[in-house]
């Protein structure tokens, strides 16, 4: 599960904590292999523009292999949440868990480096106004 989270974030440069509120429903595959459609209509983003889609790839095999299982997985548990979860604890926890794993690989790491990171390797490869548009930032 924490895989496919971080799988999610970092393919779609989002926050965990609104990768965690994505609906089943709102993730699409469309004619290519490697491609998805990923909705967002909650969370920190949402809270002061309006809800969006994100498109995105997922070129490493075994990356997108987690994130598929995490999709299959939902859609036959019929589960509304891409990732299933109780009550606002049990997603705090998953976060919190979340923010162990990367502080094995780097102490100084928190969820906002998993987002940062994201979006400063997709600047390395588009052009500004991609990374804007990802970021959901407004230039001016």
């Amino acid at each position: 599960m924490h895989l496919a989270l971080l799988v999610g974030s970092w393919y779609t440069c989002q926050r965990p904590s609104d990768v965690l509120l994505v609906e089943t429903a709102h993730v699409t595959k469309p004619e290519a292999e490697d491609q998805y459609q990923i909705g967002f209509n909650q969370g920190k983003t949402v809270g002061r523009i309006p809800p969006y889609y994100i498109n995105c790839r997922i070129p490493n095999e075994e990356a997108r292999n987690q994130w598929d299982h995490k999709v299959a997985r939902a859609l036959n548990r019929r589960q509304k949440y891409l990732f299933d979860f109780k009550n606002r604890y049990q997603r705090s926890k998953l976060l919190t868990t979340l923010l162990a794993y990367l502080q094995q690989v780097n102490p100084k790491l928190d969820r906002r480096s998993l987002r940062r990171g994201s979006l400063q390797k997709l600047a390395e490869t588009v052009e500004e106004q991609d990374v804007l548009d990802y970021s959901r930032q407004v230039r001016g």
